[in-house]
């Protein structure tokens, strides 16, 4: 590439290789470059002929040739250079004045508001907040290649490789039920809990989380009692505490809602495998100091969380 007049060179060409190559497709990389795939297509063309080479092999799956490996380890650490030189003007306070936007599904952002906003506020009093939910946790990698959203809090494990993630919670299912219903108690077994009926979280991780022989037995019982289906873990508690019926929802959730409603969080008497919930960002942002800075207090928000829900409740 030294020998090239870069005056004739579009330097374009070479961002749309470097997401190609980090995403492994070019439907990937016109999403995080916000052009359309046509735009990348070409893009790729183009630096092919400059190249002389192919630079990658498959249409879906983009794998790299030895060329194109060659190359990005060459246009990487320039771009980054360059991106580098272009914020140097710029004070990491400066680039915290902005908001940062983080997907929680299942009504996650009632654990992690608070947390969140109060370590972002001490830190860096220009910065905001929006916690926003997510309809389809399928598109969680879309919206962080696109940069739609900076991080997202969610259960479910992705393929894509450009994702990294870091434990957030630990998953275990509870019960709440109101404070003072007439059958159902601390000793209470699976049967007394079957014989009652239950209010639903409509796309609960508790559909897909990991679970023991026993508890899928005991999940597709509860499904089969089901009197309510509502869309947000947000709504149980308010319907659970003026009736009898009984919920089941992550233990994290069950703590608090006991604690501001006038409901009661019991064991679920059944031993279960525990689920991992992850704080999952885009690695080509990295680079990005106020996502690095935002991702920090993401997990030092969600550390604060696990503290305060220690307890299992097979523990409890």
């Amino acid at each position: 590439m030294s020998s090239i007049n870069l005056r004739r060179l579009d330097l374009n060409l070479l961002t749309a290789f470097e997401a190609v190559y980090e995403e492994g497709s070019q439907l990937k990389a016109s999403e995080r470059l916000a052009l359309s795939q046509p735009a990348v297509s070409s893009a790729i063309t183009r630096l092919r002929q400059v190249a002389g080479d192919r630079l990658f092999v498959g249409t879906r799956n983009m794998r790299p040739t030895s060329k194109a490996d060659e190359l990005y380890l060459q246009i990487k650490p320039a771009l980054d250079g360059i991106r580098k030189g272009f914020d140097q003007g710029t004070s990491l306070s400066d680039r915290l004045e902005r908001e940062f936007t983080i997907a929680v599904a299942y009504g996650g952002g009632y654990l992690m508001g608070e947390p969140l906003y109060r370590r972002m506020k001490a830190e860096a009093p220009g910065s905001t907040l929006n916690i926003r939910s997510i309809d389809q946790e399928t598109e969680i990698p879309s919206l962080l290649r696109q940069q739609v959203i900076d991080a997202a809090v969610t259960s479910r494990r992705f393929e894509d490789t450009m994702l990294r993630s870091d434990l957030c919670f630990e998953y275990d299912v509870g019960v709440i039920v109101r404070h003072d219903h007439p059958r159902i108690h601390k000793e209470s077994t699976p049967q007394n809990l079957l014989a009652e009926r239950f209010i639903w979280v409509s796309g609960s991780a508790l559909e897909r989380s990991p679970k023991t022989k026993e508890l899928q037995g005991f999940v597709e019982a509860a499904e089969r009692r089901v009197d309510i289906v509502v869309p947000n873990v947000l709504v149980v508690p308010t319907v659970v505490e003026k009736s009898d019926l009984v919920a089941l929802i992550p233990w994290s959730f069950a703590l608090r809602f006991s604690a501001t409603y006038d409901v009661k969080a019991l064991k679920l008497p059944i031993k279960q495998k525990t689920d991992l919930v992850s704080l999952v960002w885009h690695s080509a942002y990295e680079s990005d100091p106020g996502i690095n800075w935002f991702l920090k207090v993401c997990k030092d928000a969600a550390c604060e969380i696990r503290a305060r829900t220690d307890t299992s409740p097979l523990e409890s």
